[in-house]
C-alpha cells in the first residue's frame, strides 16, 4: 500500500487504500489532576481525583471530550466525574 502524506493546518493528512483517507489530529485535552480508572478491567490513566467507569464509558468519554462533548451525567462516577458530564 502506497501513503502519501501531507499537513492541513495542525492535522496530518495522507491518503491509504482507494476510498479512505487517514486523518491524525493533535487535540489539547486537559487531564492534569484527574486519573480515569475502569471498574471492569485492570486499567488506569494518570493521577489525581478520580474518574471512575467502566471501560466503554470511559472511552465514550474521552471521544466526547475531543470532540467538545459531554456524557450524560450517571455514566462516571468519582470526585471528578462532573468534569466530564453534562
Amino acid at each position: 500500500m502506497s501513503v502519501t502524506k501531507g499537513v492541513v493546518g495542525d492535522s496530518d493528512v495522507g491518503t491509504g487504500p482507494p476510498g479512505r483517507i487517514l486523518l491524525s489530529v493533535e487535540v489539547d485535552v486537559d487531564l492534569d489532576g484527574v486519573e480515569l480508572r475502569t471498574d471492569d478491567i485492570d486499567w488506569s490513566l494518570g493521577s489525581g481525583t478520580p474518574v471512575v467507569g467502566a471501560a466503554e464509558e470511559l472511552a465514550l468519554a474521552l471521544a466526547l471530550v475531543l470532540s467538545g462533548r459531554r456524557l450524560p451525567t450517571g455514566l462516571l462516577h468519582g470526585q471528578g466525574s462532573e468534569r466530564f458530564s453534562a
